[in-house]
């Protein structure tokens, strides 16, 4: 990524690697040791060899969950939601993650996932891999924002006092963990490498949000929902960091489906989806997610989010 000063630079990301390295295995021994569905949950494994035959009887239901959100505890929760979608379906669900939304989308793309989670900058990088039909409810709206995080103590109070400082990014096609970040420097006639002094990718908002927590960096741009489960979850955590800066609404991270599934099979995911928070077993689920609830949704809900335009 872009590397402006190099002073410390190595020790920075030497750190990262160690804490990122650690985060992973955590995540990964509480995914297996927690899960209530009917196959492991795949930690950046290729798809399997064996021809995939969506919502055939007797196979899997595939369903993937792109990093954004993934908090570590949340594991549990989207594999009892997997489970609960195969269901009506009377097969077995197995839950899926991939490191980049890339690669989610190529999943979706190839048919090999029939449900996913994703962000509204992934749907927005693919659109032609997926259709959306359901959004999540977050304070009671199909709505969520772009945090720009800093250390609870930290002297900065705006943006401007960034420049020259260490800052986190989450993905090229995070639409809260770049792309926002990069249309704020955009206004000011800036670029991430020109502003900051170094910048670095994370691959996911927790880490972003653990790193800057223990001032790894000076700041970081998150997803909103990712940064509420963690501080409501975790005190300590919460008394660690400070908003800094809160963008405008976006339309809620949707929920897709690949483009060769039946309406039939859509109709039945939605009214899944919907009356979740009118049974026990279903607020549970949300709870662990940390939203609301589901509401139906499509494509043109997010017509407004695009990815920004390269640099020349």
């Amino acid at each position: 990524m872009h590397k402006k000063k190099t002073t410390n630079q190595g020790l920075l990301i030497s750190v990262a690697v160690v804490i990122a390295f650690g985060v992973l295995i955590g995540a990964t021994y509480y995914a297996l040791t927690h899960r209530h569905v009917d196959a492991f949950v795949r930690l950046d494994q290729p798809p399997s060899t064996t021809a995939h035959h969506p919502l055939h009887k007797g196979l899997t239901f595939r369903v993937a969950v792109a990093t954004m959100l993934s908090p570590i505890k949340s594991y549990n929760a989207y594999g009892d939601l997997a489970d609960l979608l195969a269901r009506q379906y009377g097969m077995p669900a197995e839950l899926v993650t991939r490191k980049t939304y890339a690669e989610v989308n190529g999943l979706l793309r190839d048919g090999e996932v029939d449900v996913a989670f994703v962000c509204s900058g992934g749907f927005a990088s693919a659109p032609d891999a997926m259709d959306v039909i359901a959004a999540p409810l977050i304070d009671g709206q199909p709505k969520y924002h772009a945090l720009i995080i800093v250390p609870s103590d930290s002297a900065v109070r705006s943006l401007e006092d960034l420049r020259g400082k260490r800052f986190l990014f989450m993905e090229p096609d995070s639409n809260t963990g770049y792309w926002y970040p990069l249309e704020r420097l955009k206004a000011l006639g800036e670029t991430p490498e020109g502003f900051f002094g170094v910048t670095q990718w994370t691959g996911s908002h927790d880490h972003s949000i653990l790193a800057v927590s223990q001032r790894m960096a000076e700041g970081a741009s998150v997803h909103s929902v990712v940064f509420n489960f963690m501080v409501s979850a975790d005190e300590a955590l919460a008394r660690q960091l400070r908003i800094l800066e809160k963008s405008p609404p976006y339309p809620s991270p949707p929920v897709v489906v690949r483009k060769t599934m039946p309406i039939s099979h859509r109709k039945g995911l939605v009214k899944t989806l919907v009356d979740l928070s009118k049974t026990e077993e279903g607020r549970i689920i949300l709870r662990g997610i940390g939203i609301d609830g589901f509401v139906p949704a499509e494509n043109a809900m997010y017509s407004s989010i695009r990815p920004p335009e390269p640099r020349p």
